[in-house]
């Protein structure tokens, strides 16, 4: 009975793993259902499924090794200015389905406004090309059908708009998810906020697990869910 808990583990998780966004969580969970087919398959004396998931372990080690040690030295990051808004525009319109599933009230029509001089966009580049953005403008210059009227409600009653900053979106294309480029993003648009913001405010998909663990690894507090959406309040000073 234990052997064929062991069978259950293992497809359990190569089939987890390819619901993963990130690179690196994929290979990691699909290495764990690979050497747990591995052991099944020596206790049950199937020497196929040995091979077979016997390589496609180390397929995985060779790829995560690869992963973790990706030299983010050769990212850079940057404002976006008059000769990279095109680009930006192509990044957005390429990935437009990947960021709704985190960011859901990211629009270019904000993206717009924050290039304007509301607010502001930094793009994390390697060799030259957009691998993530991370676009913020003040929430007292955000319309009410700019966010969901209710969490719009919300942070004109309890925070202070004046004070508090709107993160639309802090993005990273999903080659480079949970190696630390999308914290390093992160830390340089804080270092780069003017010291008259108090609060930093978040809303993102509420299925959106990762983004959560991110948030709450960072200081964020969830205010609540309001029609799907996730509120998140971070207090800088």
């Amino acid at each position: 009975m234990w052997i064929e808990v062991i069978g259950y583990a293992a497809s359990a998780l190569v089939a987890a793993s390819l619901l993963l966004t990130s690179f690196v969580w994929l290979r990691m969970v699909n290495l764990a259902g690979a050497v747990c087919f591995v052991v099944y398959g020596w206790l049950i004396g199937a020497l196929p499924i040995v091979l077979t998931n016997s390589f496609i372990t180390l397929v995985n080690i060779y790829y995560l090794g690869r992963l973790l040690s990706a030299d983010l030295s050769g990212f850079s990051y940057v404002p976006v200015d008059e000769n990279r808004a095109g680009h930006f525009h192509e990044f957005v319109e390429e990935y437009r389905k990947d960021i709704a599933k985190f960011y859901p009230t990211f629009s270019w029509p904000l993206a717009e406004k924050a290039m304007s001089g509301d607010g502001g966009i930094y793009l994390a580049l390697r060799n030259l090309g957009i691998e993530g953005f991370a676009c913020f403008l003040p929430v007292s210059n955000l319309d009410r059908d700019d966010i969901p009227p209710a969490i719009h409600d919300y942070v004109q009653k309890e925070l202070y708009p004046d004070r508090s900053l709107y993160i639309s979106a802090d993005y990273i294309t999903r080659r480079y998810r949970g190696i630390g480029l999308v914290s390093r993003l992160y830390n340089r648009l804080l270092q780069e906020l003017p010291s008259t913001f108090s609060f930093l405010v978040v809303v993102i998909a509420s299925e959106s697990r990762s983004t959560h663990r991110f948030l709450r690894r960072n200081g964020h507090i969830m205010q609540g869910r309001y029609d799907g959406y996730s509120l998140y309040v971070k207090t800088l000073r």
